[in-house]
């Protein structure tokens, strides 16, 4: 008796009945639509980041997305070094406790710089001081708050920091087998670098994951699901203001000293450019409001509205 062979000479269609290696160390439980959507999720997220740090650390700042993982709550456990500086936070009304962790060097990095200093500092194999986490705890409830921003559209949450483990036995291990989804960012800006992550429970974002989906079938009418539109609204771009430029020898350049007076080709009664993004879209009169620098805008452009 022949054997069935396909036609075609590929393999037997029998083959797909193999069973699969399963990594226990990554449950996997988002699907790779899931996945990408929050990709999308935490791209915007760092770029909001790069806009509320740099006023935090007063200088330019570059935030850029890491791969999404999935991994057990004690894989994540355990990869931690001690001491070690883990941040826990909630959600309500989701239920349970996130992470956000900090390599060593970029804690202590973020302590010098927000002490007055470049932000060049190494791990220095110790807890922080009281002070320090009070100091370092500013620029985690600046990257909460805007992890609440874009989750706040599809669950409606209110985040907030309750507490520091400087120890990985410090972080409650009940939960061994829990799947945890981990989404890590870059940090720099100037001689500071360094890596942070946040981590959430699959059970505690599972609502606000299964609200980033797309409309219903029945729904399918609808242009956009309620959920997207809700984060395409909260999407963050770039305004930037542009005067004339102005021009100056290279004499008067280089004897420029604090306090010395540029004056500028814009006069006051003329407007000013204004840019989304690279694009000129708008123009507007500069003035101030509420104590602050503002732009007045007087109309749109032509080639940008």
């Amino acid at each position: 008796m022949a054997a069935n062979t396909p036609a075609d000479g590929g393999a037997d269609v029998r083959d797909a009945s193999v069973p699969q290696a399963y990594d226990l160390a990554h449950p996997g439980k988002l699907s790779p639509a899931e996945a990408k959507r929050l990709g999308y999720l935490h791209a915007d997220l760092a770029k909001r980041l790069e806009m509320s740090l740099a006023g935090l650390l007063r200088d330019y700042v570059e935030v850029a997305a890491g791969d999404l993982s999935e991994v057990r709550w004690s894989g994540l456990v355990a990869s931690l070094p001690s001491p070690c500086a883990v941040f826990m936070f909630e959600a309500p009304p989701l239920k349970g406790t996130g992470l956000l962790r900090m390599d060593p060097g970029l804690t202590f990095a973020l302590v010098d710089r927000l002490f007055g200093g470049k932000g060049e500092s190494e791990d220095l194999g110790r807890d922080l001081t009281p002070i320090e986490q009070r100091v370092v705890g500013k620029f985690v409830d600046a990257v909460l708050a805007e992890v609440q921003v874009v989750w706040n559209p599809v669950c409606g949450c209110r985040i907030s920091a309750t507490g520091l483990a400087s120890s990985p036995d410090l972080i409650e291990t009940s939960r061994v087998d829990e799947s945890i989804i981990e989404v890590g960012y870059k940090l720099q800006t100037g001689p500071l670098s360094g890596n942070f992550s946040i981590a959430y429970p699959h059970h505690m974002f599972e609502p606000a994951i299964r609200a980033l989906g797309p409309t219903p079938k029945a729904n399918v009418e609808q242009p956009i699901a309620e959920g997207s539109a809700g984060m395409v609204k909260t999407l963050s771009l770039p305004v930037t203001v542009r005067l004339t430029p102005t021009w100056v020898d290279i004499k008067h350049l280089v004897d420029l000293a604090v306090g010395d007076v540029l004056l500028l080709d814009n006069r006051v009664s003329e407007d000013v450019e204004v840019l989304v993004g690279k694009k000129p879209v708008m123009a507007g009169r500069p003035g101030s409001h509420g104590g602050r620098l503002a732009v007045k805008i007087t109309r749109f452009s032509e080639e940008g509205g």
